[in-house]
């Protein structure tokens, strides 16, 4: 059993901050478009309570998020917003994300592993002036049987936009 103690000197020594950054690609021809990220990507700020077990942040497609029980969050997760202006009016629209695990450096040994990344919301379109709001959501996870120390992670993800005809 863990006293209240040797719990905090745990917290304190795993206090993270995770934050994703997308990198926009538009299909050529698509020049008079922009995309504008307005919130970003992140997990938040949180403190790993267990080192042996993988840990687990869930951030849904509304903006709600979960986490295993040896998490504890400083700052909360949030979707990462994105702004679509100038695009084709009343036009629908995709956005490809990577479909596998994105490892998210840290300290040597120390990763994160980001996965089941998707866009919001399920129905893509712009209005009747070409603007649009997508949102990116996912999971990361620890990968156990480590001692994380006090760290900032982050990582670049590439996302592409393709409007549909």
């Amino acid at each position: 059993m863990m006293n209240a103690a040797s719990r905090f000197k745990r917290f304190a020594k795993a206090a993270y901050y995770c934050t994703i950054i997308g990198l926009l690609s538009l299909p050529a021809g698509a020049m008079a478009q922009t995309v504008t990220q307005t919130q970003i990507f992140s997990f938040g700020r949180f403190a790993l309570l267990d080192f042996v077990n993988v840990e687990q942040i869930q951030l849904n497609i509304d903006g709600s998020f979960s986490q295993t029980s040896d998490i504890f969050f400083i700052d909360d997760p949030q979707r990462g917003y994105y702004d679509i202006t100038n695009g084709p009016p009343n036009t629908t629209y995709s956005v490809t994300v990577p479909t596998g695990d994105v490892v998210i450096p840290g300290e040597p040994g120390r990763s994160m592993i980001v996965s089941n990344i998707a866009a919001g919301p399920t129905a893509k379109s712009t209005d009747g002036d070409g603007n649009a709001t997508f949102w990116l959501y996912g999971d990361i996870r620890t990968r156990g049987n480590m001692d994380y120390t006090d760290q900032t992670v982050s990582g670049n993800i590439e996302i592409n936009v393709v409007f549909n005809n």
